[in-house]
Order: C-alpha cells, then sequence, then structure tokens
C-alpha cells in the first residue's frame, strides 16, 4: 500500500508537470499493482481520496492529452464507479470531479454541466470545498453562450478568488485559462489577455505546465480578436503553442492548436502546405472521431481540399 502512494505522488506531479509520458507510466504501473495485488487489501488513505480512484481519474486526463479520448472516457467512468464500488463518499466526490475536469477538456458542455451539477451536489453534501468550486467553474463555463458570458466570468472569477483566499493553486493555470477563454466569449478582449498573462506568471512561478499549449493557444485567439493586424504574433502563439504539446506528447492539444492556426493561414497562398500540416496530426488519431476537436479538425480539412 505504501507502494501505491508512493506512485500515487509520482504520477499527481508527473502530469502537474506537463511529463504526461511519464505520467501514464506510472499511472498504468500503480493501477496494475492495485488490480493484481490490492484490490481486496483495505488500507488507510493518506491524501483524503483512493489512489486507484484517483489513478483512473488522472489516468483519464492523461489518456485524452495524449490523443484517447475514447480511453478517456472509459478511465473517468471507471473512477466513477471504483469508488461507489469502495463505498467512499470523498473518494466519489474526486472521482466525479476529475470526469467535470475530463469533459471540459474535451469541449462537451452537456456531459461536463450534468457532470458538473452532481459532483456540485455530492460536494454540499460533504462540505468537499475544492470539488464544489471546481464544479461550479466548469457549470458556469457549459452554460455560457457567445455573446452572453459576463455572468459566467463573473462566477469564475469568484471560484478562482476563493480557491486563492484559501490557498488551492493546483490546476490554478488551467482556470485561469477557462477565464480567458470565457473572456473572448464575452468580447472582454484586455481582460482575457489579463487572465493569459496571469496564467503565464503562475506557470512560471509553479512549474504546473500540463495546460500550457492551450494557455498560448487561447492567447492567439484573443490577440486575433483584439486587431487582426497582429497577425504575426497570433501565428507565433499557435506555433509556440504546438512546439509545447509536441514536447509533451500532448496530441489533443496539438490538434487543437494546429487547427487555429490552419484556420489563420487557410486565406493564404499556403492552403495545399497548410492542408497537410492539419493532415498529419490529423492522420495520427485512431480514436475520438466523435469529439469537437476531431470533428472540427475534419470539416476544416474538407474546407481546403484542392
Amino acid at each position: 500500500m505504501y507502494i501505491l502512494e508512493t506512485i500515487h505522488h509520482e504520477w499527481t506531479v508527473a502530469l502537474c508537470a506537463g511529463e504526461l509520458e511519464s505520467a501514464q507510466s506510472h499511472i498504468e504501473r500503480g493501477l496494475a499493482l492495485y488490480e493484481t495485488q490490492l484490490r481486496s487489501v483495505p488500507f488507510p488513505l493518506y491524501t483524503a481520496h483512493h489512489p486507484a480512484v484517483c489513478g483512473y481519474g488522472e489516468g483519464a486526463h492523461v489518456l485524452w492529452l495524449r490523443g484517447y479520448p475514447d480511453a478517456a472516457r472509459r478511465h473517468a467512468n471507471q473512477a466513477v464507479s471504483l469508488a461507489k464500488e469502495l463505498g467512499d463518499v470523498v473518494s466519489l466526490v474526486w472521482a466525479l470531479g476529475a470526469g467535470v475536469n475530463l469533459y471540459q477538456f474535451m469541449r462537451e458542455r452537456q456531459s461536463a454541466l450534468e457532470m458538473a451539477e452532481a459532483a456540485i451536489s455530492k460536494a454540499e453534501e460533504m462540505g468537499f470545498l475544492y470539488v464544489l468550486r471546481i464544479g461550479r467553474i466548469v457549470k458556469s463555463w457549459a452554460l455560457a453562450k457567445p455573446g452572453h458570458a459576463d455572468d459566467a466570468v463573473a462566477l469564475i472569477n469568484e471560484g478562482n478568488a476563493a480557491l486563492s483566499a484559501a490557498r488551492v493553486e493546483v490546476w490554478l493555470t488551467h482556470n485561469l485559462a477557462t477565464l480567458a477563454d470565457l473572456c473572448a466569449m464575452a468580447g472582454r478582449i484586455e481582460e482575457g489577455l489579463e487572465a493569459i498573462a496571469e496564467a503565464l506568471h503562475r506557470l512560471e512561478q509553479s512549474g504546473e505546465c500540463f495546460w500550457e499549449a492551450e494557455i498560448y493557444r487561447i492567447r492567439g485567439e484573443l490577440l486575433l480578436k483584439q486587431n487582426e493586424s497582429n497577425r504575426d504574433e497570433v501565428r507565433a502563439s499557435f506555433e509556440h503553442a504546438i512546439q509545447i504539446a509536441r514536447a509533451q506528447t500532448a496530441k489533443s492539444l496539438e490538434l487543437r492548436a494546429t487547427t487555429s492556426l490552419a484556420r489563420l493561414l487557410r486565406d493564404t497562398n499556403r492552403r495545399r502546405e497548410t492542408r497537410a500540416m492539419l493532415a498529419d496530426i490529423y492522420g495520427w488519431f485512431t480514436e475520438g472521431f466523435d469529439t469537437h476537436d476531431l470533428q472540427e479538425a475534419k470539416a476544416l480539412l474538407d474546407e481546403l481540399e484542392p
């Protein structure tokens, strides 16, 4: 059991550091140990939630980031199922929170909303303030509509402030990126760029960089909305996002950033080169073709067809 808790710590640190291949290796090792030797062994929890539930939950995040959306969904479901099987309500709340984050990653608003409502209900019941705040942040994001996102911006600002006041800074870079994304939706471009600057500052301080590629991609989208003449800086942001995603083996974020870059370049005289670039990363995927990102990339590929 002590070995499993040690591995639990290793995959958590690796994920936050953007070391996705290492994180996946630790998770697979930890879950194999649990399933083969420890499933029937009761042991005290040292981190408030069960390490195997965490392995499935954070495994879902890692698998999505690395380009396996279907496997990620299965892991998220296994996290919830295992928590229920164990009868551990705190681990169940944590598993629901992990699912909330996964469906936000995937931009599946309805699934994120449903999971967030379940997480909020259980977190309120248990007094699990961290998951409660995360659930409310994602619920606000899921309900926001283009041009009508001011309420969501206010609620996310409130949630981030509450987490910071409680000195909970885990995933704050991700939450700030969510805020920036909603600011873009609300037309509050300068505020969005301020959130991105704060996310990058926090990233530099903490080393929490698993969402760094998406932070730079959102920065590019905001700069483009700010002024069309920013195209060189926008392109640099998208290209930097792609480089980071490749270095981290974050295929889903590489696809998203490449799609943004291809959209920027589609009206240039480099359509063939642009399509080849997008086709290369799209062709890497073997699953998840019903997901928003892959459908968006496919539609753009068809548009760029000579």
